[in-house]
């Protein structure tokens, strides 16, 4: 396992155990059982909408055919250069069959469908739309040089979000998810996974420590 995906963060005297997945590697299936049998939590936070976490459980009790988007089939072929990859999101439904099998409460941390709606509008411009449309092939073809999958994630998310609107969306999100662990009053030892691509900025956040 690799440790930089963990960090510990203490806050309003609980205590929380957040860590980076990779979205897609199936190996990490592995590191979530690892930690849970390591950890006695009595909270899950998901970096997912309300939407996405109801849908993963209906998943899990009667799989489907998930349906991708061009990015997310384009993520999946370069992300296969370090392991096998599967989607729905190996990390996120191990966790939540874990939770459900030993009676842990779990929570969505990210945006709602109405509110990411309203943030994407409010941050994401006509012409991003239609940079970030044309840029498949380009991407596609793009060899980011990575040495690990935590290195792609982190590669691949600064080339998505090189056009400004689409940043500016993800430091909303990350705000609004250390937002929902700082409100937090549920728990006292919580297992937080999230994007890793996105951990430190939340990590940032929670410390006041804002760019």
């Amino acid at each position: 396992m690799n440790l930089e995906k963990i960090k510990k963060v203490t806050y309003n005297l609980r205590s929380y155990t957040i860590y980076g997945t990779v979205r897609g590697l199936f190996s990490e299936s592995e590191d979530i059982k690892k930690i849970f049998d390591e950890n006695k939590f009595d909270l899950v936070m998901l970096g997912i909408s309300p939407e996405d976490l109801e849908g993963l459980k209906v998943y899990i009790e009667k799989p489907f055919e998930v349906d991708l988007s061009d990015y997310e089939i384009i993520y999946g072929l370069k992300l296969q250069n370090f392991g096998k990859v599967k989607m729905p999101i190996p990390s996120f439904t191990s966790a939540i069959k874990i939770a459900q099998e030993n009676g842990i409460n779990i929570l969505a941390i990210d945006m709602n469908e109405n509110e990411y709606a309203n943030a994407f509008t409010g941050n994401v411009k006509f012409f991003d739309i239609l940079r970030h449309t044309y840029r498949k092939k380009r991407i596609l073809k793009k060899d980011f040089k990575a040495q690990t999958p935590e290195e792609f994630s982190i590669k691949w998310d600064m080339e998505i979000n090189k056009l400004k609107g689409y940043a500016k969306l993800e430091k909303k999100r990350e705000e609004y998810m250390a937002d929902k662990i700082k409100n937090n009053t549920q728990g006292s030892n919580i297992f937080v996974i999230i994007d890793y691509e996105r951990m430190n900025g939340i990590i940032k956040n929670l410390k006041g420590d804002k760019d």
